[in-house]
């Protein structure tokens, strides 16, 4: 059998380890094995196809090695020094191949043997984010995912009720297509050592929801004109960007992000492209004190290749302006006292990078007498205007030493800002966002900044509760989803940019109308 046909069956777990690069050809298996032999080498063009690059597509059929039911699509995208690079790839591959068979003809089964015992040893543990709240495009409804392993529902934000959606049971972290046809979302599965979620999508107009994947959770991104959605697949050594077109059913590209990186908090799809940008991290060395939080940065996936753009480690939300030409971030103060957050933008065209004004001290929440504990979940609205930031503070004692649950002082018993007069946590060990428990009892409040930091508003605040955002497509609006820390409650609500006409939607563990 030629040499070419061999390498194609490698196990993808195999070229995964052998070849860790960024580009396409880390997804080898994909590809028909003739194409090994002599790829094509375009140049890019400076107008790009829908494809957003020069690109060609093959059809690899199911092949024996598929970990989901879905047909895929191999893209090479490859410059003429690539192709070389590739063809040198190839024949070391071949020899490694052949050195590690055996004499077989089935794979390489000393290797498998010793890849799947090292990932048994040493798991790949992530940490992603859970946004499971989603806007409708006329920012008349959220869908959102209901506690305890219910089901999506849609919530009208006019106050009016909400509806469960059919064929969505179990269903956690919604994502709309832009033109509000698709709902993207993941169903987790339990008793599989191999399979954690099923990611489903459900078309509205025919009202069927189908499997199209395996081990693809959040961050969810779609491009802007709904023909394709990235999602990020979890390997046994790494995560890759997986993305799907819906017009061929099917996978056309996966991009390795590096092993160590774990955790993925937030996702653009880049305006008229098909390049991502993502709020990336690895988790802090195993040496670290308790409650350092995870380093953080701003990675992109372009043309099939990922992009480290930021390297402080601390960054917290990631935004673009609304022409798509700059990407926004926050970064976190080094000490809360004195400077809250510090903003960036990036320009995509000149890969340049300046600081924003924002004031160091902003009013009503850190002051260098008094400041929050850490810094959760930042969100930059579309247009560039405003900031949601989720603030924790260190429970209030009083006397006794033990937790008032209020945030201030001088009203005890009662949370400050949501008027429900919720009691205290007494003695409630909790997580702060980083997943190390740090004091009995934690405050989670809600603000809305002004892009300059001049002006602030306290939204909502809870005990031992997290919060989740999402700005509706034009801005007007921010629904918050609040969970409970130590159980599956959950609660909706919605406000106006500014963080006034705070309404409650859902605040039970399953919406009403059911």
């Amino acid at each position: 059998m030629h040499p070419s046909h061999e390498i194609a069956k490698l196990r993808r777990l195999e070229m995964n380890l052998l070849y860790p690069r960024t580009i396409p050809f880390a997804t080898v298996r994909l590809i028909n094995p003739a194409a090994l032999g002599g790829y094509p080498t375009v140049a890019p063009s400076p107008s790009p196809s829908p494809l957003g690059y020069h690109s060609k597509e093959w059809n690899a059929g199911s092949g024996e090695d598929n970990t989901d039911s879905t047909p895929h699509f191999g893209i090479v995208i490859i410059s003429r020094k690539e192709a070389e690079a590739m063809r040198l790839n190839y024949i070391h591959a071949s020899k490694i191949h052949r050195q590690a068979k055996g004499g077989g003809r089935r794979g390489s089964p000393r290797l498998v043997i010793a890849l799947l015992t090292a990932a048994l040893l040493f798991p790949l543990v992530p940490t992603i984010c859970r946004a499971d709240a989603a806007w409708g495009p006329n920012n008349k409804y959220v869908v959102v995912s209901s506690g305890g392993g219910g089901s999506l529902y849609k919530v009208n934000v006019d106050g009016s009720g909400s509806s469960r959606i059919v064929g969505t049971d179990s269903g956690v972290s919604p994502s709309l297509s832009p033109d509000g046809r698709y709902i993207l979302y993941d169903m987790p599965v339990t008793g599989n050592s191999l399979v954690s979620s099923k990611l489903m999508l459900l078309d509205s107009v025919t009202g069927k929801a189908i499997a199209i994947g395996q081990n693809v959770t959040v961050p969810f991104a779609w491009r802007d004109d709904s023909s394709r959605f990235a999602g990020m697949q979890q390997g046994l050594t790494q995560f890759s960007a997986w993305f799907y077109l819906l017009s061929a059913k099917g996978v056309t590209l996966k991009v390795k992000f590096p092993p160590a990186v774990t955790i993925f908090d937030r996702a653009i799809w880049l305006p008229h492209t098909d390049n991502i940008a993502y709020l990336a991290g690895v988790q802090p060395p195993v040496n670290s004190a308790p409650g350092t939080p995870p380093m953080t940065d701003v990675y992109t996936v372009e043309y099939g290749v990922v992009n480290k753009i930021s390297t402080s480690g601390d960054v917290l939300g990631l935004g673009m302006t609304p022409d798509g030409k700059n990407l926004l971030w926050a970064r976190r103060g080094k000490n809360l006292r004195y400077i809250l957050l510090t903003l960036y933008e990036f320009n995509l065209d000149k890969r340049t990078i300046q600081r924003l004004p924002f004031e160091e001290e902003v009013s009503g929440i850190n002051s260098p007498r008094r400041a929050p504990n850490s810094i959760g979940a930042v969100s930059f609205s579309p247009d560039g205007k405003r900031l949601a930031v989720e603030c924790f503070f260190n429970m209030p004692t009083n006397a006794g030493g033990n937790p008032t649950g209020n945030l201030n002082t001088n009203s005890p018993k009662s949370i400050a800002g949501n008027g429900q007069g919720t009691q205290g946590a007494q003695n409630v060990q909790t997580p702060n966002p980083s997943g190390s428990v740090t004091q009995s009892g934690v405050i989670s409040a809600v603000y809305i900044i002004s892009i300059d930091g001049t002006q602030s508003t306290k939204v909502i605040s809870k005990v031992n509760e997290t919060f989740s955002f999402a700005w509706s497509h034009n801005s007007d609006m921010l629904a918050i989803k609040g969970k409970s820390m130590s159980g599956n409650d959950t609660e909706l609500w919605v406000c106006s940019a500014d963080g006034s006409n705070l309404r409650t939607l859902l605040s039970s563990k399953t919406p009403s109308n059911q």
